[in-house]
């Protein structure tokens, strides 16, 4: 199937006759198919710790179950995305079908992309937030900080920002993840010992 030859696209497009698998995400933005680029690295690493965090307490304290890509979100027929990472709530098992997930997510988040951060700041941002996804989180590898969003209406407000030594908390779980091991910071309160110096054999 052709992209060009589309001028709205829907899930069934998708599922019946899929781009081909190359790596990339695909989605689907008010019928308009959006491409990224397979993700770097440094974004599967911060993914992988920031999933690691939070399942740590979500899934632990039985809040809800925590996933990353890809996991297709059909929020219509033509509004379909893959969130980074994603949470549903342990009250939203009627939104799993045997292809994704059907309705809204109680809180997504997204790696922010250097070549593309006005996607996941901008037009995501706006997209949760006419979805009714509750909370969002924009992290970011660059510059190593995490913003909070909250859905308030149909907008978004920001309900925190985090940078290292932060602790990041979350307006829909009672949960707390320290900014410095999503990006793998080492404390900056920490000293090391000095090593001892060996004595050098006195030359005779």
């Amino acid at each position: 199937m052709d992209p060009q030859e589309h001028t709205v696209w829907t899930y069934e497009d998708l599922v019946t006759v899929p781009p081909v698998r190359d790596g990339k995400k695909y989605e689907i933005l008010h019928g308009e198919l959006v491409v990224s680029p397979a993700p770097t690295f440094d974004h599967q690493e911060v993914l992988k710790r920031l999933f690691q965090a939070m399942a740590a307490q979500i899934e632990k304290r039985r809040l809800g179950t925590v996933h990353f890509t890809p996991i297709d979100v059909v929020l219509s027929k033509t509004r379909v995305v893959q969130p980074d990472l994603l949470v549903i709530g342990a009250n939203q098992r009627n939104i799993i079908t045997k292809r994704g997930l059907v309705g809204a997510p109680a809180l997504v988040a997204e790696v922010v992309s250097r070549a593309n951060a006005s996607h996941d700041r901008v037009r995501k941002r706006r997209f949760y937030a006419l979805a009714g996804v509750p909370e969002y989180w924009l992290v970011d590898p660059d510059s190593q900080e995490v913003e909070v969003l909250s859905l308030d209406g149909s907008l978004y407000r920001s309900a925190g920002w985090y940078a290292s030594g932060d602790a990041i908390e979350s307006p829909g779980f009672d949960i707390k993840i320290r900014v410095d091991d999503v990006f793998a910071i080492k404390s900056k309160t920490t000293t090391r010992k000095p090593r001892a110096r060996k004595p050098r054999a006195r030359r005779r």
